[in-house]
């Protein structure tokens, strides 16, 4: 009896043992196989568990984060975290920018009948949050980084920037050689 406690502390605060690495057979295809699933079945048995949890996170829903965003809704099947402004208007506005979506609405309307407006748009907001989306990502990769041998689009050819060490730019203007 003493020897199965002292065994099972020696084990409890002992060095832990290597996992045992999982038993994978080649893939080699079956000999004669009459049946088109029976030859199928063996292999799919060998994949991998943990390839499963994978497409989870390639199919995750869109989402549209405002950075100011105080109210989260799920609209046509993407999450959309948005900033809702109470104001003095008679209705419930929808304005899309490139921070996102902002929802204005009067102070006296409830915040199911915003939700309800929301859902009723919900195609149209999604829709508006892709193309700002887009528009963004456009602008950034036309952003020009303006250093020596950047290149800018000039009358339809590409004039590359050199910079002269020797300028002192203490004084506006620039000589343009093409």
């Amino acid at each position: 009896m003493m020897h199965r406690l002292l065994q099972f502390t020696l084990d409890l605060f002992g060095p832990e043992p290597p996992p045992d690495a999982p038993d994978f057979k080649p893939n080699r295809p079956s000999a004669l196989v009459g049946n088109r699933q029976s030859a199928i079945e063996p292999v799919a048995s060998l994949a991998p568990s943990g390839v499963a949890h994978e497409p989870r996170k390639a199919l995750a829903p869109a989402t549209f984060e405002h950075p100011r965003a105080n109210r989260e809704a799920q609209l046509s099947g993407a999450i959309v975290a948005y900033e809702l402004r109470r104001s003095k208007r008679r209705t419930i506005g929808f304005a899309v920018g490139p921070d996102g979506l902002v929802v204005s609405a009067p102070k006296w309307v409830a915040l199911r009948d915003v939700d309800a407006a929301l859902h009723e748009r919900s195609a149209w907001v999604v829709k508006k949050l892709g193309q700002a989306r887009e528009h963004q990502h456009r602008l950034e990769s036309n952003r020009i980084e303006w250093k020596n041998g950047a290149t800018v689009p000039f009358l339809g050819d590409r004039v590359v920037i050199v910079l002269d060490p020797r300028h002192a730019f203490s004084e506006a203007g620039a000589v343009l050689h093409t």
